[in-house]
Formats: C-alpha cells, structure tokens, sequence
C-alpha cells in the first residue's frame, strides 16, 4: 500500500505577563515568550484526535474522497463532490498512536475511488 501524504501537526504555546503598577492599573511592563508543550500534552491531543479508549467522544470519524480538482476553502467541511459521483465517504477504520505519531487507516476499493 502506497502512503499517500505525511503531514505533521505542530504545537506551540506562548506566555504573556502583564505588570500593573498598584493603585492605577497601568501597564508597567509586558513580557512575552515561548511555552514548552510537554510529551505528555503532545500525547493527550494524539489521544483526542483518535478518541482513545472513548473517552472524549470527539475525534476524526471520516475519511473522504471528492471529485473535485480546486483547492477547498478555510470554511468548507465537506469535499465538492462528496457523496455523489466519485466521490465517497468513509468511517475511519483504524486509529493508533504510537508515543507523538497518530495514523489513520481508511481503504477505498479501486472502484470507490476511481472518478466516473
């Protein structure tokens, strides 16, 4: 089986503190700066994308094929195409993590996912 694409989820934090000079409420002073994500904070979101042992009840659910050849909009949740045509829409039919790496396993016979 072919890997079709590999893409990584990056996290970040940021911090910011805001000093306030007493009586006033002025800003005195702010500081900003980069916050660690922990391996653990990296494993609980892992968890929550595949919702291990169902705990969350969220999670991805779907894989999706579409006919259409654009590229999809910030705001669109579901592919041009999906439902009718070739396009087709699947449960997830395996979720695993492995210590900060998730994968998700969806198959698709050649017919499902061959454009009319």
């Amino acid at each position: 089986m072919k890997e079709v694409k590999h893409e990584v989820l990056e996290l970040y934090g940021r911090w910011r503190l805001i000093a306030r000079h007493k009586g006033t409420d002025k800003i005195a002073k702010v500081i900003e700066g980069d916050n660690l994500i922990v391996t653990v904070g990296k494993t609980m979101v892992g968890d929550a994308l595949i919702d291990a042992a169902a705990q969350w009840d969220t999670g991805l659910t779907y894989c999706a094929l579409g006919a259409n050849s654009g590229a999809p909009a910030v705001g669109e949740t579901q592919l041009v195409d999906e439902g009718g045509g070739a396009a087709m829409r699947k449960t997830i039919t395996s979720k695993t993590r492995v210590v900060n790496e998730i994968t998700l396993s969806t198959f698709f016979t050649a017919a499902q996912s061959t454009p009319v």
